[in-house]
């Protein structure tokens, strides 16, 4: 019922915005937010999934809809709905037969774009059963975090860029995460969580998890939000395929040749306006006085790790370009370094170059090269792959085992069907 009214409102409003002015469209009335206040029940899964070709099965628990920060609600145009500032919470044991004063580490996971704040997995004992048991982000995330003892906590949130609309959502901001960080940390005794170790997953959109990591703790007092006044830092990052600025200008200027800045400035994909300010980590770095440690994950291989390579801007409107038919395969002849994309290679570049010029070039690795697929399933290549032995090592308390610190995999790529 919830759907067809979602369903209904939108094309009411859709009529009404192309019979009516822009001042009308600028302000329209927003439906409820769809989450609890109070932390919804637990409820169980037992998932099966493939690992490596191997069987293996999970059980979880997961509470949906959990309202955070403000319970804002928005307009978001590559999904065609409305979201909510929400999350689901999901423990590797029953939360209700958890000793008082239980405190797990946490990862708090930001998803792609087309992706939601919920993992996507059907239950089930048996693998072929369930569509998602590849899944790199049921398994590769939620699995290797639950395994590891971790609680995960997944954010519905605004992106500055991908919730842009001029008519409806001309100012999302991007605080939604920092707002997510702070009220969890807050809450950390009712979600049974350790404040002390929260730790940051991303990829692509939800990569602007950095931001907030990087910048200094915005904690702080509002009567009126008392969950401000926690941290917004995070003990460490992973993100893979990690956008590391969102400010049209400064991408330009660091990634493209100027031969390429009218396509870059003509691409749809982009509409907003010149000065607007969409967040970029790369400049955060050197005016935070703590550094998070950070891990950045690439499919792409780079021109050069040492130094950013200026490009050809590959436009969204070229659908039958080369720049959007790249190989997954990397050889001496094909780097992958002739245009420059979304989830180029060179934001990693940068941002080790950023690191290096605060002093904290230690504290980052950026890995390039290192998956076949989105869906290689915790393999050697997966994007993913190790996220929790880095974590445990920067816990307050490093966790001891075989595990060795974290290095970039070396990774040989070889022809499909060589």
């Amino acid at each position: 019922m919830k759907s067809v009214f979602k369903a209904a409102v939108q094309l009411v409003f859709s009529f009404l915005f192309l019979f009516a002015g822009n001042s009308f469209a600028q302000s329209p009335a927003l439906p409820a937010p769809d989450c609890a206040s109070k932390l919804p029940v637990a409820k169980s899964h037992t998932i099966a999934y493939v690992n490596q070709n191997q069987s293996g099965q999970i059980t979880f628990w997961e509470s949906d809809n959990f309202c955070y920060a403000d319970k804002a609600v928005w307009w978001e145009p590559g999904s065609a709905a409305y979201l909510t500032q929400r999350a689901s919470v999901y423990s590797p044991v029953d939360p209700a037969t958890d000793p008082v004063g239980t405190k797990r580490p946490v990862i708090i996971f930001t998803h792609p774009n087309g992706q939601t704040e919920k993992f996507i997995f059907k239950d089930s004992s048996t693998p072929s059963d369930n569509p998602y048991a590849k899944s790199t982000l049921f398994q590769s995330v939620l699995v290797q975090a639950l395994n590891a003892g971790y609680t995960v906590i997944t954010l519905e949130f605004r992106h500055p860029v991908a919730s842009y609309d001029v008519n409806i959502n001309p100012a999302p901001g991007n605080t939604d995460i920092r707002d997510g960080i702070q009220f969890m940390r807050y809450n950390a005794e009712q979600l049974h969580i350790d404040p002390d170790n929260l730790f940051l997953v991303g990829q692509s959109r939800g990569s602007l998890n950095m931001l907030w990591g990087i910048k200094d703790n915005a904690a702080s007092s509002d009567a009126q939000r008392p969950w401000r006044s926690a941290s917004s830092k995070a003990s460490a990052i992973w993100d893979y395929q990690a956008q590391t600025c969102y400010d049209r200008a400064t991408v330009e200027n660091t990634f493209v040749l100027p031969s390429s800045y009218a396509v870059f400035e003509a691409d749809p994909k982009f509409p907003q306006p010149p000065g607007y300010k969409a967040g970029c980590s790369l400049g955060a770095v050197g005016n935070s006085s703590s550094i998070p440690p950070m891990v950045l994950m690439y499919d792409e291989a780079p021109a050069s790790v040492s130094a950013v390579s200026l490009q050809n801007y590959c436009s969204t409107d070229w659908p039958n370009q080369y720049c959007w038919k790249k190989l997954k395969w990397h050889d001496a002849d094909n780097i992958w370094n002739t245009w420059f994309d979304e989830h180029d290679a060179n934001f990693g570049v940068a941002m080790n170059q950023a690191y290096g010029s605060a002093g904290a070039s230690t504290k980052i690795q950026a890995c390039y090269g290192v998956a076949i697929t989105y869906d290689d399933p915790s393999g050697p290549w997966n994007g993913y792959r190790g996220f929790t032995n880095f974590f445990d090592q920067h816990r307050t308390v490093p966790v001891l085992n075989a595990a060795a610190p974290f290095q970039c995999p070396q990774v040989k790529h070889t022809p499909p069907n060589a």
